[in-house]
């Protein structure tokens, strides 16, 4: 069976692709468990559309599946129906954040079969195991949605894997390095990046991760620290020299963390370096002394807003002590500390929307600039808030009017245009001097990632106001 696991083409959001879809990879690494005489290819996101589409006619695939967040859906839809095209008995298989949230309309406006919904590997193992009788046998495989007749069908929600140490390491043998620009801010190459947990815990309005708003098992899972080092130790061997650990809260489990850190100081790779995410509470120096020792340089903490009222609308349960305490720990072990902030947050209290205003964004400017002042704030990364499906926030700005329901990330979105009070001046003004602020810590650090020159084109239009 000829299976084509594929990324939509060209840079998406101006960024080209860091790393391989691991997504993808634990799904042929699953299917690969449990089933036999597949064969898989990894289209990734460099390709431009004309290979991408002649890899498919060549492979003449029995499968074709593509994972795709709302940012890239336009696209991604485009791509299916050619597939469809060219390829009339393929079976074309979507997933990703946007067939999550999405399903029923990409069904029905596009060429694709069934979307799997939830965590992927068990259905679709299913679906492959099912592939010579699939259109009798769907409805019994949980976490599918699949047009019948015409009517949109959804079958029964798939459990989320319990246990993620049951998970194989990623198929990484069907990527090749060369195709993609390596994680940002990186102080070693070759790098990529390793899985360490699913889920959160939080419920932050803006975010659209579907493995977060699962309510088909535990909210937040991780992988053994044993486990995570055996695959450490295997791209060790493999040349790789710097590893971001995705983990939207690496800190979670304060005491999980203490025994990652232990495990990795224990193997002894010296010139191994990490990076990851992680919350400002838990934080002490004990925890910050265990990240430096196992070889962590780089922390991204998700600080978004200064303004307590923007952060308790958000649902981010944390203040700003707790972000400036951690900020001033992390930084006394040596590490450098980036901040993720977003400006003109949306949300809802008793059904009246809120929004943040000019002068809170403002505020925020002024917090991290201090931060960077006492040289406790390296590095940030300033983005707008934008509704997306599968967010609490793109719920709210549908019922406020300020969406259309065919409303995707990749229109751009004005917040002069839509909340009352922000000024088309004001949104340029403070965009511009985020992306000054951006500009200037990287520069700073010495970290402008030249590799990324898209983005970095994109963001320098915004510091000149156009």
């Amino acid at each position: 069976m000829k299976i084509v696991l594929a990324d939509v083409h060209g840079p998406v959001c101006g960024k080209d692709q860091p790393s391989a879809n691991l997504s993808l990879l634990y799904l042929a690494s699953w299917a690969r468990k449990v089933l036999t005489g597949l064969q898989f290819t990894y289209i990734p996101q460099r390709v431009s559309r004309e290979d991408h589409l002649r890899q498919v006619v060549d492979l003449n695939p029995d499968v074709y599946a593509i994972s795709f967040t709302s940012f890239s859906a336009r696209v991604a839809c485009s791509l299916v129906d050619e597939v469809r095209r060219l390829q009339p008995d393929c079976l074309i298989v979507v997933g990703g954040a946007h067939a999550n949230s999405h399903a029923q309309q990409l069904l029905e406006r596009t060429a694709a079969d069934l979307c799997v919904i939830g965590e992927g590997e068990e259905t679709f193992a299913e679906v492959l195991a099912s592939l010579d009788d699939i259109k009798a046998r769907r409805a019994s495989i949980d976490g599918l949605a699949y047009l019948q007749d015409g009517a949109f069908v959804r079958t029964t929600p798939r459990s989320m894997i319990a246990d993620i140490d049951s998970i194989p390491f990623p198929a990484r043998d069907l990527v090749r390095q060369e195709d993609f620009t390596g994680i940002s801010y990186s102080v070693a190459q070759p790098n990529t990046e390793v899985v360490t947990t699913r889920g959160c815990p939080l419920r932050c309005t803006f975010c659209a991760n579907p493995v977060f708003r699962d309510r088909t098992g535990p909210p937040f899972r991780s992988r053994s620290p044993e486990q995570i080092c055996r695959e450490v130790d295997q791209l060790y061997a493999a040349g790789y020299r710097e590893i971001y650990f995705h983990s939207d809260e690496i800190n979670v489990d304060g005491q999980w963390m203490l025994d990652l850190c232990e495990a990795l100081t224990r193997l002894g790779h010296a010139d191994m370096h990490f990076q990851t995410n992680l919350r400002a509470v838990p934080m002490n120096e004990e925890l910050a002394g265990a990240l430096a020792r196992a070889g962590f340089w780089l922390v991204r903490m998700g600080i978004e807003s200064a303004n307590p009222r923007v952060l308790k609308g958000i649902r981010k349960m944390v203040a700003l002590s707790d972000i400036e305490n951690a900020c001033r720990t992390l930084a006394d072990s040596g590490l450098v500390v980036f901040a993720f902030l977003m400006m003109f947050n949306v949300w809802e209290e008793d059904g009246e929307l809120c929004y943040e205003t000019p002068d809170e964004v403002r505020n925020t400017l002024r917090f991290v600039d201090g931060l960077r002042s006492d040289r406790v704030l390296h590095l940030t990364s300033w983005q707008v808030a934008t509704p997306t499906p599968g967010a609490e926030m793109y719920d709210i700005a549908s019922r406020h009017g300020l969406i259309t329901p065919d409303y995707l990330p990749d229109e751009p979105w004005f917040p002069y245009e839509h909340l009352d009070g922000v000024s088309r001046l004001d949104y340029k003004l403070l965009l511009a001097r985020a992306r000054w602020q951006t500009a200037g810590c990287a520069l700073s650090e010495g970290v402008v990632e030249w590799k990324n020159w898209r983005r970095i084109v994109s963001k320098s239009k915004a510091m000149i106001g156009m």
